[in-house]
């Protein structure tokens, strides 16, 4: 393998990617099999197991989200991924600037790993 860091920029952007991908798919699954089916926990595995390949950076793994697509380091991820699309028009719906994946974490907050984090619209406080 060469130093080149243009490669290993291209090779950490498709991992992100990927792992990305897997992880919108996984949401979809987790929408339509009930708690503890094998197609699920095999999901959730291979998201997991996917995130773990990726170095991740000590104040986390930043993706934007816009109104056309997911950034990362204000570059967009693939426009032609379906899955990707869906999550990032979800995301967009429901007013989320941005996801983080924090490095790090107990196994059992793996899903605290995304959390929103800004809203684009300030919160009203209650009367």
């Amino acid at each position: 393998m060469t130093d080149d860091p243009r490669l290993s920029d291209d090779l950490f952007l498709s991992r992100v990617t990927l792992a990305v991908t897997e992880l919108a798919k996984g949401m979809k699954s987790a929408s339509f099999y009930p708690a503890g089916h094998p197609s699920l926990i095999l999901t959730v595995t291979k998201i997991i197991q996917l995130f773990e390949e990726i170095p991740l950076p000590e104040e986390g793994l930043t993706i934007a989200v816009t109104k056309n697509a997911l950034l990362y380091n204000e570059l967009p991820l693939p426009a032609g991924i379906k899955a990707l699309a869906d999550l990032n028009r979800e995301l967009y719906l429901r007013r989320a600037s941005r996801i983080i994946f924090l490095p790090g974490l107990p196994p059992r907050t793996g899903p605290g790993r995304c959390r929103r984090l800004r809203s684009r619209r300030p919160c009203r406080p209650a009367c």
